[in-house]
């Protein structure tokens, strides 16, 4: 695979697939995809608002698995036994 350098960034030579190349990084095109799939009097601060609860999950997840990584290897025992 060839890998093309714009700068310090460095993305693969499939120019379909890399956002250099299309011209939108993901984090930027997310706000024309969440509009173009919800109905139009859905606002993008309802969306995100509404993802803010999982939002918050994941980040208590991830503090609690840094805390206490024990948690994690008990839980794999739990479900999966030995």
């Amino acid at each position: 695979m060839a890998v093309a350098s714009h700068g310090n960034t460095i993305c693969c030579s499939a120019s379909d697939r890399c956002p250099i190349h299309h011209g939108v990084a993901p984090h930027h095109g997310i706000h024309d995809y969440l509009k173009g799939i919800a109905p139009p009097h859905v606002r993008l601060t309802q969306i995100f608002a509404g993802v803010m609860p999982f939002l918050f999950l994941v980040f208590i997840s991830m503090a609690l698995v840094y805390v206490v990584p024990k948690l994690v290897f008990h839980l794999l025992e739990v479900f999966y036994g030995r």
